[in-house]
């Protein structure tokens, strides 16, 4: 629900701006980072949350360590990890953040698997920004985009899982990224 809002509110604030780059302008593309990106802007807290309470932070340090974290609410689980960032920038002017170790919770938490089915298999993406479809065993891969109404102009978007589903992404946090109280065991 969360995804289809999203989609629905790009749609609204940058019409006609949810295809694939291609040909499109830099500076009304939602896909390409804004002409002021530069790697600074990606130091800071990034979350995002959906309605069934899960949590998922991202806090991205200048010396390029970062810490990944997903807290869901209903069924309580944690899931952290962290590592070494980096960012990737493409002829194409779509640049993507990779981070090793970390995974997407959109396929469960119990399977923190590297992005990869029960049988070893790599899960397919679309990825929006260059119109293809990838993989990312093994570690977090998002696109780096153009928001004009949210801090620093940039949205980290999530691969979509299809090519016709909705669009996840985080944003920058200015204020203290909340925490989840961890239920202890009995």
């Amino acid at each position: 629900m969360v995804t289809v809002l999203r989609s629905l509110l790009i749609g609204i604030l940058l019409p006609g701006s949810l295809t694939g780059c291609g040909s499109a302008d830099p500076q009304t593309s939602v896909w390409k980072p804004a002409p002021t990106f530069t790697e600074a802007t990606l130091v800071g807290h990034w979350q995002t949350s959906d309605t069934q309470g899960t949590i998922e932070v991202l806090t991205m340090q200048a010396d390029h360590t970062f810490q990944h974290t997903i807290d869901a609410v209903i069924v309580p689980q944690h899931v952290h990890s962290t590592g070494t960032w980096r960012l990737e920038r493409r002829a194409s002017g779509c640049a993507y953040l990779h981070l090793p170790g970390a995974i997407d919770p959109r396929h469960g938490l119990d399977l923190p698997n590297g992005n990869r089915t029960l049988d070893g298999t790599p899960y397919p993406y679309w990825e929006v920004c260059e119109d293809r479809t990838i993989t990312m065993p093994d570690e977090l891969l998002l696109i780096v985009g153009n928001l004009r109404n949210v801090a620093r102009q940039t949205g980290l978007f999530f691969p979509r899982l299809g090519a016709d589903s909705g669009d996840a992404w985080m944003e920058l946090s200015l204020t203290p990224v909340p925490t989840i109280p961890r239920s202890s065991a009995p």
